[in-house]
């Protein structure tokens, strides 16, 4: 389940609003075939693996790894369910039920009436934490939203006129990697007018997220614009001549925002500033995940301050050093 787990991870980025999925087939204790599901409407994990099993009649002697539940509906593509019931496997171990109602149970379900040996909850913990954006997406049709920003020592995010470094160059290089497993990216317009960023991905390969901005009267001569990567203003001021790659929408307020990104099949959006808009989401109470830079031999003494943090909402969860920066990842309080 481990590997699966492993497997699964390949499709960071890429899956948007579908699960994170690794399928390992064993035969006689040995790995035979290993699958992923590597793209939103591409094969599902079993399909891989299966496919690369030539001989199909061993599989009746093959035990099979899942991080989740094999779906029982056709959607995209067909369902697992009946992959597994045209080519039963000996045993079938699952690591969570999938929580999609359409699913919940019934893949389970078929495959023991086609006489396959199920086990359940193997890992689940660790395969709820990595399908944690699934698993949202299911329940409230939202994206899996991460704040993130990158502060002072004593605790201040920039300045209100330029444009203030921070973060050092290997929180830089963790920050792309974040890049190549979300769908979007959301700032806003003083963000974008202060700092100018690019948020296009570059040190890492993988899908270029959607880039979002909120805000009115927003400076289309910005060279965030020269970018093709395409991207979503929302506003109540639809610019004139706005690039053939950007549409505008009349959103703005957050919970909105979420329900719109959904639509477009957006399972995990990162909001990287400014503080108004963090704080819009957070005074909402729609914020999943907090990842706060520090840096702690940078003081700055004055600027924009750091997004004010709920009462108990978060718990930190792991904490990281990169030489003088430090990385705080603080979950939800389920």
């Amino acid at each position: 389940m481990k590997r699966c787990l492993e497997l699964a991870k390949l499709g960071l980025g890429r899956t948007k609003t579908n699960p994170l999925v690794g399928c390992v087939i064993v035969h006689q204790n040995n790995i035979i075939a290993e699958g992923y599901h590597s793209a939103f409407g591409k094969p599902h994990a079993e399909v891989e693996a299966f496919n690369k099993v030539k001989d199909k009649s061993i599989l009746k002697e093959c035990a099979v790894y899942v991080n989740l539940e094999p779906c029982s509906f056709v959607g995209k593509t067909p369902a697992c369910a009946a992959l597994f019931e045209a080519n039963p496997c000996k045993r079938l171990i699952v690591g969570m039920l999938d929580p999609n109602p359409r699913v919940a149970g019934k893949g389970i379900e078929r495959l023991r009436k086609a006489g396959i040996e199920t086990t359940l909850s193997v890992l689940e913990e660790q395969c709820q934490h990595l399908n944690k954006a699934f698993i949202k997406s299911i329940h409230a049709q939202q994206p899996y939203v991460i704040a993130k920003w990158a502060q002072s020592d004593d605790g201040f995010i920039g300045s209100t006129n330029e444009r203030v470094m921070i973060s050092n160059d290997l929180v830089n290089t963790v920050s792309q990697k974040w890049r190549a497993e979300i769908d979007a990216y959301l700032i806003g317009n003083n963000t974008l007018r202060i700092d100018q960023p690019r948020l296009d991905l570059r040190e890492f390969q993988g899908n270029q997220p959607l880039r979002c901005i909120l805000g009115n009267s927003i400076d289309l001569n910005n060279p965030f614009f020269e970018n093709e990567t395409p991207g979503i203003l929302f506003t109540h001021q639809h610019p004139n001549q706005l690039p053939s790659h950007f549409k505008a929408k009349d959103i703005s307020n957050p919970l909105g925002i979420l329900k719109y990104l959904y639509q477009e099949n957006v399972g995990t959006l990162m909001i990287e500033g400014g503080r108004q808009t963090i704080q819009s989401f957070l005074h909402l109470d729609l914020v999943d995940e907090l990842r706060i830079i520090t840096n702690h031999a940078l003081k700055l003494q004055q600027g924009i301050s750091a997004p004010e943090l709920p009462d108990d909402l978060f718990f930190l969860e792991a904490q990281e050093f990169y030489r003088d920066n430090s990385i705080n990842y603080f979950q939800r309080i389920p």
